[in-house]
């Protein structure tokens, strides 16, 4: 069982990105380190005044530790909202925190796995883990654990140190390629996997079946355990789809095309983008509440 009071401590994390900002942001940053705070206002306040995302990000930060301005949890939110609806993550990560916690806002976990979710997708390491904390302790059904322990690896994929504990706790590898292959737990896990995925990336189709276990079957039979996913995609009746690594270009993917046996060059694999297949496991979901339907994989 992942232990709740570790994702509610990694809340307390510095609220500094690991990455520099550019130009008088960075300068920003390096005042903070320098204890320079007025400066760090002066700075961050021109750049919010002129809608960057980063000096939005750095007002809440000073709001949030009362450096240079007096400590006030709702104008931090404001600023933090501010730069996250402009797509920056660690204002995403910590509007997350806000909602979870009731900083400066009314707590509500629905807002908190919305932010941190937006977060995690956009590759921060410690939304990724509070959001595969939350998933496996509080959402409570299956999928919900599946995916919460695909984005805790994730994380810890990251280095997030935290993350690589809890994994281990529940048996669970880092890299794909060490899990034994468990039928009971797909397609889920296969799913929850995906939709951790940089969406730019690409794979490899390799069949659309409407059987479950022929999807099982070929990536037994073919050694793809670990490499090898499954997707459900709705149709008049579930497809189900299979998919096959994860590559930086279509040309790393073709030449993988190329060197495939015979076997599995029979079903005719097709390069599709993350982000497609991301979609298609995304209607399947939402198909689960609307009755609608859609195409095969």
């Amino acid at each position: 069982m992942l232990l709740k009071p570790i994702y509610t401590a990694l809340l307390l994390l510095t609220l500094l990105p690991g990455t520099l900002f550019a130009d008088v942001l960075s300068e920003g940053r390096a005042a903070i380190a320098d204890k320079n705070h007025k400066k760090a206002l002066e700075l961050f306040s021109a750049a919010a005044e002129k809608g960057e995302a980063q000096g939005e990000y750095g007002m809440g930060v000073l709001y949030t530790e009362g450096w240079a301005v007096e400590k006030d949890a709702v104008k931090a939110f404001h600023w933090f909202r501010k730069a996250a609806r402009q797509d920056y993550p660690p204002a995403q990560f910590n509007l997350g925190n806000a909602y979870f916690k009731g900083t400066g806002v009314e707590p509500s976990l629905p807002e908190a796995e919305i932010w941190w979710d937006l977060s995690a997708r956009n590759g921060y390491s410690q939304a990724q883990y509070n959001l595969g904390m939350l998933l496996y302790n509080e959402a409570g059904s299956e999928e919900a654990k599946e995916q919460g322990i695909a984005w805790t690896r994730a994380a810890a994929k990251q280095s997030v140190e935290w993350a690589a504990k809890q994994l281990a706790t529940i048996d669970e590898p880092i890299n794909y390629t060490l899990i034994s292959f468990d039928s009971t737990r797909e397609p889920a896990r296969s799913e929850a996997h995906i939709m951790t995925l940089p969406p730019d990336r690409y794979t490899i189709h390799l069949l659309s079946t409407k059987k479950l276990h022929s999807a099982i079957n070929t990536i037994k039979q073919n050694a793809l355990e670990g490499r090898a996913m499954i997707y459900r995609s709705p149709g008049t009746e579930s497809w189900f789809g299979v998919i096959y690594g994860i590559y930086d270009s279509k040309r790393e993917a073709e030449e993988t095309i190329a060197s495939m046996k015979p076997s599995l060059k029979k079903s005719g694999p097709t390069i599709r983008s993350i982000n497609s297949i991301q979609e298609k496991i995304e209607k399947w979901r939402i198909s689960q509440f609307s009755g609608q339907t859609a195409t095969e994989p």
